[in-house]
């Protein structure tokens, strides 16, 4: 997804099935011929790819999880795919997410407006109990980031599908993996006082990280039965708006 609509856009890029690469580029649009973006010097710097290839083995011993409760009475801090492993897998989305930071605690400044940077990974690695949604703030230099536990949905094994449950009612057919698929910060559409994608990119800098509301796209793959398979498709699913809290500054 890019941070702009032209030019070297913020991106974060995820990589497919078993082994993909994770591109993150901290750039700003640069793109003074566009009219929504203003030639001042403030949307134009080079930015940076960080890449990683295959399982996050070396990441994954980071995540906290006081949430996050399997239905063996495990956690989510291990990814279970038949056996458990302290690793991510299978990073299927990747989502840069940009807040308000202070003079005293931000990671750069853009235009006058001092900024902290998140990023949002979803998993699609056949975890048993449910796949797995994640936060952490951009770390600085060599340090590791802190993972903090978002979400977990669906899986053979999770209780929920097992007893069937759905939405639409009557639509679930067997317990299968669910699949968090796709991010957006709905926060710049909700404040911005002028219409235009750089305007909507601006508002969303100036809120809180934990004041943010984040649309997240849901495909539910235990869900295809009675009218979603009337109306010929192959899985159900939902448009979630997480209301922010809680996310270590």
């Amino acid at each position: 997804m890019r941070y702009g609509d032209r030019g070297r856009g913020r991106r974060a890029r995820g990589g497919g099935h078993r082994g993909g690469i994770a591109e993150l580029d901290p750039g700003v649009p640069d793109a003074p011929d566009d009219p929504d973006v203003p030639d001042d010097g403030s949307h134009g710097h080079d930015g940076e790819s960080l890449g990683h290839d295959g399982e996050f083995d070396e990441l994954a011993s980071e995540c906290e999880s006081s949430q996050g409760k399997r239905a063996d009475g495990g956690d989510q801090t291990l990814m279970n795919d038949g056996k458990d492993k302290k690793t991510f897998e299978d990073i299927d989305g990747l989502e840069w997410i940009v807040a308000k930071g202070t003079s005293t605690d931000k990671d750069e400044t853009i235009g006058s407006d001092d900024v902290k940077h998140y990023f949002i990974i979803q998993e699609d690695g056949g975890n048993r109990f449910g796949e797995r949604m994640f936060i952490a703030r951009r770390p600085s230099g060599t340090a590791k980031a802190d993972y903090h536990f978002v979400a977990q949905a669906g899986g053979a094994k999770n209780s929920r599908m097992l007893a069937g449950v759905s939405v639409p009612p009557r639509t679930f057919a067997s317990a299968k993996a669910s699949e968090f698929s796709g991010v957006a910060d709905l926060s710049g559409v909700l404040t911005q006082a002028t219409v235009g994608g750089a305007a909507r990119r601006e508002a969303e800098r100036k809120i809180d990280i934990n004041d943010k509301t984040i649309l997240i796209g849901l495909q539910q793959h235990s869900i295809s039965a009675g009218v979603v398979s009337t109306f010929g498709q192959d899985r159900g699913g939902q448009v979630l708006a997480w209301d922010v809290d809680h996310v270590p500054n």
